[in-house]
């Protein structure tokens, strides 16, 4: 290419000494061409800055109150580096909130051969700790005896929490003056602490049974590493990766339990002197994939692309392993620049596969006795065809259209309950429009109807939609509002009690959500913002029980009722009274509810499961900013947040929620160079 383009300047280069000769053949000898001007990058001066301060924080109650702030003590240090010696290009930018909240972005490129770019975050995660106080007189609810002493308590000033640190790091290679690349990506999570679990211990259902509440060791790792190639290959463009994800659980086992004789009408394993046997196993997982994925490196009117993909993951701790094949293709259509249409393709088949049985001495517990006759896992075929459609009849208005159908054919489905094909087919539209030059419009709807639903959570039928306004009827006054709604309804359940169907009618499902944002910018230094949310959830169906343990005549309660809604109002002013000083102000008030509806179950009173899952919190929050400029590139930063957590039942038979408050104070000092 580049010994071309000389040719061709110097062909230019003769034609035009050529005709400036014979023009003018004396004037030509007498003059000396001048020499090409040099280019030269632009210089760009580096700019740096370092900030220190402290973290400040406070609670009473819950730290729940602060779900996702770190409440200690501890300085905090942030910075960053841009730089720009040409060919080299470097961003470098540090804000460590807490020694458990930070923030990381390092880019590196040279020239356009290397470039890497590095991100990384963390945050710390409160949980409740919940006291569990055993009542002083045995108490039996829906059959389970509690007596006195039978709960292990945990200290409920005792913090539960991990904190979570993930990222990303990536490097691409160009290959000089060809459209080569080579690539490597990796992308992890850890998550480090200490959370509350809680469970019926002893012997389950049977003898023996405590409340039990533990601390267990969080301390996982996942890493998925990929590594490929890109280039262009005549008249396609192709690429391969391969890559590796590992889960790894170095806390190992932390949840076992010592259970007693079973006396149940099924003697599942010999007790009679006590076994040491585990629960809530976190397994650790390892898998590959390799991808193929191809696209015509023509980009006119007909455009295909292809992707193919096999992969596989092993659980190291069951002894299970699933390996996935996907094959899918697309043709996109653009016969004028108004319409484009795309038809695509996918194919995944799923191979699952579990041991028949778990040995003796099963992950090195001696007291677990071998278990067989454990049912196959479901794997599965699932073809899904679909076609988009885009057309813009004006310049003010795009409509657009789509249909699929997607189909799945299930093995070993019927030794779940399970069906052993479901087909789902779908339609949609939508609608962008502007209706003047201050107010637009956006509109969706989708419709998808289910043949031969596998899970009583789908519905046979089910319509969603959304709209939303933007009007902008003065140039510093932005109006956003938006309405969206999902309605499933399912004719028949499939519910078992020890194997029988009761016969469940069906389930009914609302859900709505409502925006809307409003900002004012009164003037370069004052702006305005409110803003208001809605989520709502009801779904009505039948659920069964047992009947006092009789399984021939199982209790069917019908139409129960669970709803849950949320508000959110919010509001924030920004102002900068003077030149050097810049202020921020929010508050931030949430109301929730949740719970059955309270008649639920009468066969369980004086307990009921409507009593139990009753739910009505409120949270109030405000945050404060402040920003002043100092002499010579300093600046003094403040930050304040308040949070207020109220569960207004107080409900004392789910005390999954508490009261409590928090504060966080951040002062900072910040000098740019």
């Amino acid at each position: 290419m580049r010994g071309g383009g000389m040719k061709i300047t110097g062909i230019l280069f003769v034609a035009a000494l050529t005709v400036f000769a014979l023009s003018a053949p004396l004037r030509a000898q007498e003059m000396a061409f001048e020499e090409a001007p040099v280019h030269h990058y632009p210089e760009i001066e580096p700019s740096y800055s370092l900030t220190g301060g402290y973290w400040l924080s406070n609670f009473k109650g819950s730290r729940a109150a602060a779900e996702y702030y770190y409440l200690e003590d501890s300085p905090s240090f942030g910075g960053h580096v841009i730089a720009f010696p040409f060919p080299h290009r470097i961003h470098l930018e540090v804000d460590l909130l807490n020694e458990k909240d930070y923030f990381s972005d390092l880019r590196y490129a040279y020239k356009d051969l290397v470039l890497v770019r590095a991100v990384g975050r963390s945050l710390f995660h409160n949980f409740n700790a919940i006291t569990l106080v055993p009542g002083e007189d045995p108490v039996s609810i829906n059959g389970v005896v509690f007596a006195p002493g039978d709960a292990v308590t945990a200290d409920q000033t005792e913090s539960f929490g991990y904190r979570a640190s993930f990222g990303e790091v990536s490097l691409r290679l160009k290959a000089p003056d060809y459209p080569a690349h080579a690539f490597v990506k990796a992308w992890y999570m850890d998550k480090d602490g200490g959370r509350q679990r809680r469970f019926l211990g002893g012997s389950a259902l049977f003898n023996d049974i405590e409340r039990v509440s533990e601390r267990s060791r969080v301390n996982w790792l996942t890493t998925d590493v990929e590594a490929g190639v890109n280039s262009h290959l005549g008249p396609v463009e192709a690429q391969y990766s391969h890559s590796e994800m590992r889960f790894s659980n170095d806390a190992g086992i932390s949840a076992f339990d010592y259970s007693t004789a079973q006396l149940g009408p099924t003697v599942y394993r010999d007790c009679a002197g006590g076994c040491v046997l585990p629960h809530n196993v976190i397994p650790e997982l390892e898998g590959s994939t390799d991808t193929v994925k191809v696209h015509t490196s023509y980009t006119g009117k007909l455009v295909a692309s292809a992707t193919f993909s096999v992969s596989g993951t092993d659980n190291e701790t069951s002894l299970a392993s699933a390996d996935y094949y996907l094959a899918s293709g697309e043709v996109v259509w653009t016969p004028v620049s108004k319409f484009t249409s795309a038809l695509r393709y996918r194919y995944e088949r799923r191979d699952v596969d579990n041991p028949d049985s778990l040995p003796d001495g099963f992950l090195n517990f001696p007291d677990f006795t071998a278990v067989s006759g454990i049912r196959d896992s479901i794997s599965a075929d699932i073809n899904t065809l679909s076609l988009t459609a885009r057309y813009r009849p004006t310049s003010r208005m795009t409509v657009g259209a789509d249909a699929s159908y997607r189909h799945i054919d299930r093995e070993d489905a019927g030794a779940w309950g399970l069906e052993d094909s479901t087909s789902e087919a779908a339609l949609g539209a939508s609608l962008r429009m502007r209706l003047s030059s201050k107010l637009s419009l956006k509109a969706r709807y989708r419709y998808k109807a289910y043949d031969d639903p596998a899970y009583n959570t789908q519905a046979d039928d089910s319509h969603s939609g959304d709209v939303s306004l933007t009007w902008i009827p003065l140039s510093r006054l932005t109006v956003f509002a938006g309405y969206g709604l999902t309605k499933e309804s399912r004719d028949n359940l499939h519910l078992l009690t020890e194997g029988i169907d009761v016969g469940a009618d069906g389930r009914d499902v609302f859900r709505s959500r409502a925006t809307a944002v409003v900002t004012y910018v009164l003037s370069e230094d004052l702006s305005l913002t409110g803003s208001y949310a809605y989520w709502e959830s009801r779904v009505e169906q039948d659920v069964a029980y047992g009947n006092n343990g009789d399984p021939l005549s199982p209790f069917l309660d019908p139409g129960v009722e669970y709803g849950d809604n949320t508000w959110n109002y919010a509001a924030s002013v920004d102002y900068s009274p003077l030149e050097q000083l810049a202020l921020h102000a929010g508050v931030s008030f949430t109301k929730a509810k949740a719970g059955f509806d309270p008649g639920i179950a009468p066969a369980l009173q004086p307990v009921s499961l409507g009593s139990l899952s009753r739910l009505k919190l409120r949270e109030t929050a405000y945050d404060f900013e402040a920003r002043y400029k100092l002499p010579e590139d300093l600046a003094l930063g403040f930050r304040f947040e308040y949070r207020d957590l109220d569960e207004e039942l107080e409900n004392q038979q789910n005390p999954e929620i508490q009261d409590g408050t928090a504060q966080v104070y951040m002062v900072t000092l910040n000098k740019r160079w």
